[in-house]
């Protein structure tokens, strides 16, 4: 883990449906001169100490492109499973769009199968399969949703800020019935995710 320097901008890589919202009510309070980055506009980085983003690979919208020189990466990971699951019930009812097929059409299989969607493309840049975890290592902090109050306390420690209580914002909508056979194949077709996931526990991951 990288040792956070107070006068260096913290980079909140928001991976979704991880608690990130509920992240950013606390980190607001924390810092209240916060932006969510536009792409367009990468140098409003320099306003403020805090910045937050859906970072995407896929769209050439990681890190290193849209904030070049921050290097201080904070993010929350989630088991990638339930994480998808979590992200398909709110967007069967968020009227988000899927570019692929019409909502009608998209089974949560399908839905699995949009990369746009990958935790690896949101907080990790281009790099080839393998070293996917070690990026991590060049995060500052890295959290879980499955211990997000804990998490936030021991991000708070480590900016040396208060602890705040997590609220629960931006909840899921109704998790899909999955037959156990399409839940192994969607396991096994999320194995890189699997990889970081496993990689951050195995270093953050508080017993």
């Amino acid at each position: 883990m990288k040792p956070y320097d107070l006068n260096k901008p913290i980079v909140f890589c928001h991976v979704p449906r991880t608690g990130g919202n509920s992240v950013m009510h606390v980190m607001r309070k924390w810092y209240p001169t916060t932006h969510q980055i536009p792409v367009q506009h990468p140098a409003l980085i320099k306003g403020g100490w805090f910045a937050a983003e859906h970072f995407s690979r896929i769209y050439n919208r990681h890190v290193e492109v849209v904030l070049p020189g921050c290097d201080q990466y904070i993010t929350f990971l989630r088991d990638p499973y339930e994480r998808f699951l979590s992200w398909y019930g709110y967007w069967l009812t968020s009227g988000a769009p899927l570019p692929l097929w019409p909502k009608e059409e998209t089974t949560f299989e399908r839905f699995c199968y949009s990369q746009d969607h990958l935790m690896s493309g949101n907080c990790v840049a281009n790099l080839p399969t393998g070293n996917y975890p070690k990026k991590l290592d060049d995060f500052v902090f890295v959290g879980f949703t499955e211990q997000l109050q804990l998490g936030i306390n021991e991000l708070a420690d480590i900016l040396d800020k208060p602890h705040e209580e997590v609220p629960r914002i931006n909840g899921s909508g109704p998790r899909p019935e999955v037959d156990p056979e399409l839940k192994r194949k969607i396991i096994r077709l999320l194995a890189i995710e699997y990889e970081i996931y496993a990689y951050a526990k195995s270093k953050w991951w508080t017993s």
